[in-house]
């Protein structure tokens, strides 16, 4: 009986830690985000240890924006205004997030989506894993 309990908690774990995200965890994605890590469709990754801009996402009823900002270290943000839409839509039981400007449109299928990891994958095959951005000077440190 042990190892039958066992079994099933380590199957559910693996099978909720590789779930792709649900419509429900789409209010997770407001707030600023930054790149922690790239992947190339050749493998090959970069890492990023500082950002200058970060990302900050908005979305309501699954619809909003997303913007380039540029924290300040007295804890605000500066940013060009330049918005791009963003509309999020469930395909084939997957999630895209789709973007849109005056001069484009793409999408990007979500990966993952927890309050602390973002990771999305673009249809020239590069992946995007962010981390929640907290500020360049977080409690604690000075």
């Amino acid at each position: 009986m042990r190892n039958l309990f066992l079994f099933l908690s380590l199957s559910f774990l693996l099978v909720s830690c590789n779930s792709e995200p649900a419509l429900s965890d789409i209010d997770k994605l407001n707030g600023y985000w930054e790149i922690s890590h790239v992947k190339g469709d050749n493998g090959k990754e970069k890492e990023f240890s500082f950002n200058e801009n970060v990302d900050y996402f908005y979305l309501e009823n699954q619809e909003g924006f997303r913007q380039k900002m540029q924290p300040q270290f007295d804890g605000g943000y500066k940013t060009n205004g330049a918005k791009e839409n963003v509309f999020v839509k469930k395909e084939n039981d997957s999630i895209f997030l789709y973007y849109e400007t005056l001069q484009d449109k793409w999408k990007e299928h979500l990966i993952r989506l927890t309050e602390e990891e973002l990771v999305v994958k673009n249809e020239n095959g590069i992946t995007y894993t962010y981390k929640k951005f907290k500020g360049y000077i977080t409690d604690g440190e000075k």
